[in-house]
């Protein structure tokens, strides 16, 4: 049942803030598909019709999100493609993305389940979020000198590389520290930045 209470105290722009913060914690969670309209609306406290007051349905929703978050990675990327030295803008690429991914939880786990769930639904809003951001880095790839350990690996691989070792510490660090009871904590305790590993490979 609706709060009326708290739908009222609320002004339309909190509200929609607060179905933004909702369905982006709800996306991560459960992805796109599982995500209903009704479970965002349950979390927020008012009833759908509020909510098509903001947002026409629920591919618009999620489509503004994404925007959200390309607008925040976008300076991240200018920074990178901006450096003369594409090893450097790599390097400082990796650790803004490791802070962001840090700071950003539900955010980072959004982009990640966009990426794997890949249906009708969403690819639209996928490619048009990720297309600057991989283009952004190609360029910078390209620019690497001929004596780098990545010379001639195909792009994709080096993609793969760069983003998986940022973004896996992050999703995976709890299960992690869970497989090895023993050093349930050593994973926290000892953190070092993974984009540090990129940079000693760089």
């Amino acid at each position: 049942m609706v709060d009326k209470t708290v739908r009222s105290s609320r002004t339309g722009s909190e509200t929609r803030e607060t179905i933004l913060t909702t369905a982006e914690r709800l996306f991560a969670e459960k992805g796109f598909a599982g995500c209903s309209i009704a479970d965002i609306c349950g979390e927020v406290g008012i009833a759908k019709p509020s909510l098509f007051h903001h947002f026409k349905n629920k591919q618009q929703l999620y489509a503004v999100l994404l925007s959200g978050i390309s607008d925040e990675l976008r300076p991240l990327i200018d920074n990178c493609r901006a450096n003369i030295d594409a090893r450097a803008g790599l390097i400082g690429l990796a650790y803004d993305l490791d802070r962001w991914n840090h700071d950003h939880p539900d955010a980072h786990k959004l982009v990640m389940r966009d990426m794997l769930d890949f249906n009708e639904q969403t690819t639209a809003s996928r490619k048009w979020l990720l297309t600057y951001f991989v283009e952004g880095i190609h360029e910078t790839f390209l620019r690497l000198p001929e004596d780098s350990r990545f010379s001639g690996m195909p792009f994709s691989n080096f993609l793969a590389f760069f983003l998986g070792t940022i973004s896996y510490y992050h999703v995976a660090n709890s299960t992690l520290s869970a497989l090895l009871p023993e050093n349930r904590n050593s994973m926290s305790e000892d953190y070092k930045s993974p984009a540090s590993i990129i940079e000693n490979l760089l």
